[in-house]
């Protein structure tokens, strides 16, 4: 090892603490003790055609919509002022609507109104995505106290839409087990279960640089500190993140220098389950490898691992003897993997991306 094993035990600590906030504690937070009620879809009614409503957990409750009409979807928040209209001709976003602002990050990160963003203010569209589909943190998906129903309210042809589910725990038969390879460059790396998996990332002294979807930078590791690139679809994945100043050189500094810890969708599984055939032969089974380009030094190299399936009261694999990665000592313990059945695709990256103002 690079690190002292204190040193390293310290980290994988305070890893421990971090996912305690990162992972499920935020639908904990909206569920009183109960962290896996997911919000599940009743009815659209009436339901328009050509409109697509779904309901998701990723980093908190979301909802998405479709609407691949001429004419507009107009989703309407508490009070009954629409704050998102979606069509053919994208979607548009009322970026006075203080309620607007609040879908854009997870219930538990702080908001950031602009000044003109107040209750009652005139409505400003502007374009915050070219097509008519998109996924925002919906607040009333999580009702309190939980058992009550949940709904939204939506306007299609000025034709009242209602749109109603329930905060329900979907069926458990088992958990992903994500698990890196093991490395001999010096790099320490491990993962917390989750909905999506975190990846704690430790190398003091050494530059590193890590690809994101499509080959694109996402992290950068320095001398300097931690700094992660906005554009991409993994900084979107870290809600804490998006609120961060950016930098002159378009990067967000997230973490001192040596170690960082993300959520990633890479590690995890695109789906709730496994495939049917997986769940009746009821042994854990490796699914899948993942692999992560990343650079150390400026050496071409990649962060990898398996995906496994391991049903309910399975005794979880380890890992080889000599592996040279350390087991994560998960704060969160059981109630965290047990969590990783959560894991939904990917979600959109949600927060407004730059554009012009324009009337809709």
């Amino acid at each position: 090892m690079t690190i002292s094993t204190f040193r390293l035990r310290g980290t994988l600590v305070a890893f421990g603490v971090l996912l305690a906030c990162m992972l499920p504690a935020s639908p904990a937070g909206a569920h009183g003790v109960d962290p896996y009620l997911v919000p599940v879809l009743h009815a659209v009614d009436p339901n328009p055609p050509g409109v697509v409503v779904q309901v998701r957990t990723t980093a908190g409750e979301q909802m998405l919509a479709s609407n691949n009409q001429l004419m507009p979807l107009e989703v309407l928040d508490p009070a009954g002022t629409p704050f998102l209209r979606l069509s053919r001709d994208g979607t548009f976003g009322n970026v006075t609507d203080p309620f607007f602002h609040r879908t854009l990050n997870p219930p538990d990160v702080p908001v950031r109104l602009p000044a003109d963003a107040v209750a009652g203010a005139a409505p400003r569209w502007t374009r915050v995505d070219p097509q008519g589909n998109w996924g925002w943190f919906e607040p009333r998906l999580h009702p309190v106290p939980p058992g009550v129903d949940w709904r939204v309210d939506m306007r299609f042809e000025s034709q009242p839409v209602v749109v109603t589910g329930a905060l329900e725990h979907p069926a458990t038969t088992g958990s992903f087990l994500a698990q890196p390879a093991r490395r001999t460059d010096g790099v320490q790396v491990d993962i917390a279960q989750g909905r999506p998996p975190a990846m704690l990332l430790v190398a003091p002294g050494r530059r590193v640089v890590v690809s994101g979807t499509g080959g694109v930078p996402f992290l950068r590791l320095d001398a300097d500190g931690v700094f992660a690139n906005p554009p991409t679809a993994e900084f979107g994945q870290n809600p804490d993140w998006v609120a961060r100043p950016v930098g002159p050189d378009g990067w967000v500094r997230v973490g001192a220098p040596g170690r960082v810890t993300w959520l990633d969708s890479r590690l995890g599984y695109p789906d709730r389950q496994p495939p049917a055939v997986v769940e009746r032969m009821h042994r854990t089974m490796e699914l899948t490898h993942w692999q992560i380009p990343m650079t150390v030094d400026g050496h071409p190299t990649a962060l990898r691992g398996t995906l496994s399936w391991v049903p309910a009261g399975t005794p979880l694999p380890t890992r080889s003897a000599g592996s040279g990665t350390p087991r994560l000592p998960l704060v969160c313990g059981a109630a965290v993997l047990a969590g990783a059945f959560l894991l939904v695709r990917r979600s959109r990256r949600a927060h407004v991306a730059p554009s012009t103002p324009s009337t809709a």
